[in-house]
């Protein structure tokens, strides 16, 4: 019974990697990615047939909670990876492999596949929402997308050598030589991309912290580019302030063209209540500086918080003027 379930896996992932390795070819050598340079097209996706884990509500992180999770996803897909990589490396050493050995190294290949399918799940979602604003971190972004993918190509070449295996078996014949090299080969490849994989995580959480400062001192340096004459006309330009914060919060993605235009009327409606505000509402400045640092941080569920206390501070919206 152990060897028909290994036979389907392995056969629903070798059709798979039959087609995506004759489209990917080998590996190459990897190359870290220096902070604040261009970054490269990431390579073709590889899908996965792994099953897919419920999905997570990413938009109540932070962004530098997501890229702890990133990393945490990371770690976790290298050591599926690397638990099957060893694994196959020490059954193939004797060039025999056992049929109850090939019912276990498919199984590993397969919990190593969905590792990384997940951890491409949670690398998507910190893309699509922070992902436009890092200029200085895209090329790491990339090269770790990259590592994670050619893990991707070779857990499917583990996995079609396991199918061309569990076939021999089924036959009742002898393992080709070519085979069992093949699997080898293809574990001894996700070892290199391992090693880089966390070399890339590792430089982009040191350098992302400092992207987010700079982010945010140059949101604040923004000068004013609108003037108002009186009290209602701050009152009336801190409105437009959070009206368009409440439009670039609402697909809960930060874009870079929302944060300036963010910067721009936060500016203006600081420097209004500070001129107009009088006692009553001069402090709400500072509260219109500290919404436009979180948003350039990434801190969207504290913006999100800041937006609405803001909001009940004002007084009623004035008519248009």
């Amino acid at each position: 019974m152990k060897l028909k379930i290994v036979s389907r896996v392995a056969v629903t992932l070798c059709s798979a990697g039959a087609l995506l390795l004759s489209a990917c070819g080998s590996s190459p050598t990897p190359t870290a990615a220096p902070t604040g340079t261009p970054a490269a097209s990431p390579t073709p996706r590889i899908e996965s047939t792994a099953a897919a884990t419920p999905s997570v509500d990413y938009e109540a992180y932070t962004e530098e909670a997501l890229s702890q999770a990133v990393d945490r996803a990371a770690d976790e897909a290298s050591a599926e990876v690397e638990t099957a990589a060893d694994a196959i490396t020490q059954a193939a050493a004797d060039r025999v492999v056992t049929q109850d050995e090939a019912a276990a190294l498919s199984a590993l290949v397969g919990a190593a596949q969905a590792a990384v399918d997940e951890a491409f799940v949670v690398l998507d979602a910190y893309t699509s929402m922070y992902g436009d604003l890092a200029e200085e971190t895209s090329a790491a972004l990339t090269s770790i997308e990259n590592d994670l993918n050619e893990l991707a190509v070779g857990l499917e070449s583990m996995a079609q050598s396991m199918a061309s295996i569990d076939q021999t078996m089924q036959q009742g014949l002898a393992l080709a030589e070519d085979v069992v090299s093949q699997l080898e080969s293809a574990a001894q490849d996700v070892s290199t991309w391992l090693v880089d994989l966390e070399a890339q995580t590792t430089a982009w959480l040191a350098a992302l912290p400092i992207e987010q400062a700079k982010r945010a001192e140059h949101a604040l340096a923004t000068a004013p580019t609108e003037t108002v004459d009186d009290r209602v006309g701050a009152i009336r330009l801190t409105f437009a302030y959070l009206d368009t914060v409440k439009v670039a919060l609402a697909d809960g993605r930060v874009l870079k063209v929302e944060l300036e235009a963010i910067a721009e009327v936060g500016a203006s409606a600081a420097a209004g209540l500070k001129a107009h505000g009088g006692s009553e509402l001069q402090g709400l400045a500072d509260r219109i500086d500290a919404l436009t640092a979180q948003f350039a941080r990434g801190e969207l569920p504290q913006a999100r918080i800041e937006l609405d206390g803001l909001e009940r501070a004002l007084p009623t919206r004035p008519g248009p003027p």
